[in-house]
């Protein structure tokens, strides 16, 4: 292996944080990719999230550098424990994807609709074509409580709680704050999940709250 291809391998395993919180970066429209447009970057990343902007942050002072996410919105998702526990609130998670899009890189606002590894390509939302010399995946997991049957219709009422996803913990909150007796159930996926501390550190977070009220709960 080449000494520049192993440098380049270590920046994309070794992901910094210094400029994902704010930046003056470019937006690249997605109207200005057509079915026959076809934009190459040395370095893409799918995906804007807090994963996809930390190496977006460290790959911007190597080359031409793209992130691909179509996202309003940029939530920091672990904070969703502690609004489960009355600690946070949702907002307080919430940031401009804007804002989080590190400085010197190119934001093109659409959907990743597929790859093509073989011609190192990118495809868009909207038919468009991005190319790229290296490709970072950072597209997180889709939560698909459908595959749960009945989930989808109790989640958020009748005490059936999640912290995943914007405005779920809000509910967690709101029930555990309201409880003074009864029994909590607490599950632990055997499955790829988002954070696999998450489920326990509520389950500590609800306990620390029930013994300061004093609730009557096992």
């Amino acid at each position: 292996m080449r000494k520049s291809s192993l440098i380049k391998e270590i920046l994309i395993d070794s992901l910094g944080v210094k400029d994902c919180i704010h930046g003056n970066n470019k937006t690249v429209n997605k109207n200005l990719f057509n079915k026959r447009a076809l934009s190459h970057f040395k370095f893409v990343v799918a995906g804007g999230g807090s994963g996809g902007c930390a190496a977006a942050s460290n790959l911007v002072n190597h080359g031409s550098t793209a992130i691909i996410d179509y996202a309003d919105d940029h939530y920091y998702q672990p904070m969703w424990t502690l609004v489960g526990a009355g600690l946070k609130t949702t907002a307080q998670s919430k940031r401009d994807e804007k804002s989080c899009i590190p400085s010197k890189s190119n934001w093109i606002k659409d959907k990743v609709e597929g790859f093509d590894p073989d011609n190192n390509t990118v495809l868009l939302g909207n038919g468009g074509k991005i190319t790229y010399d290296y490709l970072v995946m950072a597209l997180g997991l889709d939560i698909r409580f459908d595959l749960i049957k009945g989930l989808p219709e109790a989640l958020g009422r009748n005490g059936v709680c999640s912290n995943y996803g914007p405005g779920n913990a809000d509910y967690t909150w709101k029930t555990l704050s309201n409880m003074k007796e009864g029994k909590l159930l607490f599950t632990f996926p055997n499955a790829p999940i988002k954070c696999a501390g998450a489920p326990q550190k509520i389950m500590y977070l609800s306990e620390a709250q029930l013994r300061k009220v004093r609730a009557l709960v096992k």
